[in-house]
């Protein structure tokens, strides 16, 4: 049975609760996946993030197999494009809290929906990026960034 791990790079940009579709996804492509969700924690030390606009997850893949891969990064895309739209509601409904709230106040503000970009690294059993894609806006088409991501795990 092979083996996925989900990862946020970051899991104050995202949570680990907020993968669960992405995992469910996984295992639809194929029953026999064994999918973790794992949150990024460094025993006895205090975390350290890098600072991006992107929301990036790593996806491990204990398969190599080439129609793995671009199911899981289909499944991945597919999960980004889920989440923008997630985040266009909440920050609409959010707006529309403030604005009853201007209402009775004054001048009415502005609805700014903010897009982070999505990022998503899928590494091979060997530790190193299979596939990498970029995600920019919700219309947008992936961008293959896999031959810029040359790092292991």
């Amino acid at each position: 049975m092979p083996k996925i791990i989900l990862e946020p790079r970051n899991p104050l940009d995202v949570r680990p609760e907020d993968l669960e579709d992405l995992a469910e996804a996984v295992r639809n492509i194929d029953p026999s996946y064994e999918v973790e969700i794992l949150p990024k924690e460094v025993d006895g030390l205090e975390p350290r993030f890098g600072v991006t606009f992107w929301e990036v997850i790593q996806i491990i893949s204990y398969t190599a197999d080439a129609a793995a891969v671009a199911a899981l990064a289909k499944a991945a895309v597919d999960w980004a494009r889920h989440r923008f739209k997630k985040q266009e509601a909440e920050q609409t409904r959010r707006h529309e809290e403030r604005l009853a709230e201007y209402k009775r106040r004054g001048p009415k503000p502005k609805v700014h929906i903010t897009h982070r970009p999505k990022y998503v690294e899928i590494y091979g059993p060997d530790g190193k990026v299979v596939k990498a894609v970029l995600i920019e806006r919700p219309e947008s088409e992936p961008e293959d960034r896999t031959s810029d991501a040359s790092q292991s795990y």
